[in-house]
């Protein structure tokens, strides 16, 4: 990820993954991904890593915090297996590591609260999102359907399907007791 000014003039670079190149023999799945989102005061939020481990850049690029937060890593299913994977290509090798990454998404409210989505089962269709507030301390763990989420103003926007397959925008009230 690099940084650029408002004239797309760069700055830095701010995270960089160094990953061999890949063997197009090997079918990786289920690998960790980069996952962000923007935070309080043009700042960002980045995942990388297969750990539970958040780090918070400032706009200026430069590392202001890190949340690590300790996980039950979550084991993947030969249903988890079936539901990614449709066919593998003739002369290829699938490799499914034991255990998900710790982190799906990240998501931010406008109240400088951080989502992370992550693997962990809540029953049909809802997993687990752990909620942290602004300063990165840990406040709740949410269970909610894997959807798209936008968070705004007390409300939440999810996109649901009915019964028939057809996807809609769907709005919630959220109330915080904390």
């Amino acid at each position: 990820m690099k940084l650029y000014d408002e004239n797309l003039n760069y700055i830095k670079t701010i995270v960089s993954i160094l990953k061999p190149k890949p063997d197009p023999q090997i079918l990786k799945t289920f690998q960790p991904e980069i996952n962000w989102a923007i935070f309080q005061n043009n700042s960002i939020i980045i995942s990388f890593e297969e750990d539970y481990e958040l780090q918070v850049f400032n706009a200026q690029g430069e590392l202001s915090k890190k949340i690590i937060k300790e996980h039950e890593p979550v084991k993947i299913t030969e249903e988890d297996v079936k539901r990614r994977v449709r066919r593998v290509p003739e002369n290829r090798k699938l490799v499914v590591p034991k255990y998900f990454p710790a982190v799906h998404s990240i998501t931010t409210d406008d109240k400088g609260r951080i989502f992370v989505h992550t693997y962990e089962k809540a029953g049909e269709g809802k997993y687990y999102n752990d909620v942290f507030n602004s300063e990165g301390r840990y406040i709740a763990k949410v269970a909610l359907k894997d959807r798209l989420q936008v968070w705004k103003k007390s409300k939440l926007y999810t996109i649901e399907e009915d019964e028939d397959g057809y996807q809609y925008v769907k709005r919630y009230k959220v109330t915080w007791k904390i």
